[in-house]
């Protein structure tokens, strides 16, 4: 009996083992960091040519805003890209200007790539996210989140009702 409960332990430990290794990612990560530095020329209105700018959300009111540096493509499905100009940047600024947020304002930061270099910067309120460079010169953003339980995830909840 003794021997029988050992190897329906060792079996569902190598289990364990296995399924958490699947869940373990071999490609490398960067960074999302929060510096309100990093948008200063977006909050001022102006448009870095050596960008390309994508948005997520209402074109009207976007969610967040990431602008990729040239040395970089983005890989997505869910970020739009947008010819930036500086009436739409203007555009923008004023719509957040308009929400009040008190616990949950917008701001910003910097991508960095797995490597360590200068990807870009991104505006917006949620101030986690993930970042991936599966290869060389590519770049994934995923979708920007906030921590469970913040006044952003509560102010989201709130703008659903």
């Amino acid at each position: 009996m003794l021997l029988h409960a050992a190897k329906r332990i060792l079996l569902l430990s190598f289990f364990a083992v296995f399924a958490l290794s699947g869940c373990a990612s071999t490609v490398p990560h960067g960074n999302w960091q929060v510096s309100r530095s990093a948008v200063d020329d977006f909050v001022h209105g102006k448009v870095n040519d050596d960008h390309r700018y994508y948005y997520i959300g209402s074109k009207g009111e976007p969610d967040a805003v990431i602008a990729v540096h040239e040395d970089f493509s983005l890989r997505s499905r869910i970020w739009v890209p947008i010819e930036m100009t500086v009436r739409q940047l203007k555009d923008w600024n004023f719509a957040f200007s308009l929400d009040h947020s008190m616990g949950c304002p917008f701001t910003g930061g910097f991508i960095i790539s797995a490597d360590g270099k200068y990807a870009g910067f991104w505006f917006g309120k949620d101030r986690l996210n993930t970042v991936r460079n599966p290869e060389p010169g590519i770049i994934e953003v995923y979708r920007p989140y906030s921590m469970p339980g913040s006044m952003c995830e509560r102010d989201k909840y709130l703008r659903d009702l």
